[in-house]
Order: structure tokens, then C-alpha cells, then sequence
């Protein structure tokens, strides 16, 4: 057990699974016997002591090193700031519109306009329509115009992958299946 005679405070500093650290004082009239130190126990009770001393230089050991670091990472150079060549912003209106746009000093481009479709009523809807544009790494500029409404986010660009044309005779039994209809398709209906 931990604590022999009588023991003035003992104060949990870290604990780990079975291993505890704790600061053990003893009664000034056991002082002779005991000094004040850290102790870690465990199930097979008292471990190992440090004078509180060793202890705290490896605490300030540790701030020192942690403020060392912080003030390294604070000194970093910060990356080139690019500037905003143009920004204009309307809104948003009592009605729900709104519309923003901007450009920045390296080629990006943005704008969006909006609108509150069916306001108030159960229906109502948040409309967007914008584009984008931007240089890609390889000098190119990469355009995306798109759509957001109730029907979800529907981008265009030259860049984006299509999906390739249905070969004719899929076509063609597609176009047979919803003509002739199978009777459970009927009945499930």
C-alpha cells in the first residue's frame, strides 16, 4: 500500500493503467525517515522515487522545448499573399436574393447569383446559378458553370468526363421495355 504512517497530502499528478505518480509528503515528524519526492506505484506497490527536483527540470525541459518548437514553427516564412483584384457583393435581400462575385491576382475567378424560389410555402426552394474559373498547373484555364436547385448540384465544363452515347440496340430495347410493360410491373402500379 501506498501510504505508510501518517501522511499529510497526497496529490495524483499522472496516472497510466495500473501506474500511478503521486507527490507523497510526510509529517514533519517523519521527515528523518522519508523526504518528499515522486513516487510511482503500481499493483505491487511502491516502485521508484524521484526528488521532486529531477522532476521538475525535466518539466521545464519540456516547456522549453515545447515553446522552442512553437516559436520556430511561428517564425516560418508565410506563403506570397495574392491579392483580390475585384470583389463586389449585393445581399442577401429580404426577398432571399443575393449575388457575389470576385477576382484574385492569380487567374481565379468566381461569381453566383440566387434566389428564394416559392417563399413561405412548403415548397420553397433556395435557386443558384454561377461559375468558376481557374488556371490549372498546366497553363490552362479550367472553366465550370453549374445550376444548384432542388434537383441538386449540376455542373458543366469542357473538363469534366460525359457519359458515353447508348449503343443503338441497347437503345432500342430500352425504348421496347417501356412499351411493353410486364404484368407485374402493371399490377405494382
Amino acid at each position: 500500500m501506498l501510504i505508510p504512517g501518517k501522511v499529510v497530502s497526497l496529490r495524483l499528478m499522472y496516472s497510466v493503467l495500473l501506474s500511478t505518480v503521486a507527490i507523497v509528503t510526510w509529517p514533519n515528524d517523519r521527515i528523518g525517515d522519508a523526504s518528499r519526492g515522486i513516487y510511482t506505484t503500481s499493483a505491487a506497490g511502491l516502485d521508484k522515487h524521484l526528488p521532486i527536483s529531477d522532476y521538475c527540470c525535466s518539466m521545464y525541459t519540456s516547456l522549453v522545448a515545447v515553446i522552442a518548437l512553437a516559436s520556430c514553427v511561428a517564425a516560418a516564412p508565410a506563403e506570397d499573399v495574392i491579392p483580390i483584384v475585384s470583389q463586389s457583393q449585393e445581399g442577401p435581400n429580404p426577398d432571399g436574393s443575393y449575388k457575389w462575385s470576385y477576382e484574385s491576382g492569380n487567374g481565379i475567378k468566381a461569381q453566383e447569383e440566387g434566389h428564394l424560389e416559392n417563399a413561405g410555402q412548403e415548397n420553397e426552394a433556395m435557386n443558384a446559378q454561377g461559375s468558376f474559373s481557374y488556371p490549372s498547373d498546366d497553363g490552362q484555364q479550367i472553366s465550370l458553370t453549374y445550376v444548384a436547385n432542388e434537383n441538386g448540384f449540376q455542373p458543366e465544363g469542357a473538363h469534366l468526363p460525359t457519359t458515353p452515347e447508348i449503343p443503338p440496340l441497347i437503345q432500342k430495347a430500352l425504348e421496347w421495355i417501356a412499351a411493353h410493360p410486364s404484368k407485374e410491373d402493371q399490377n405494382q402500379v
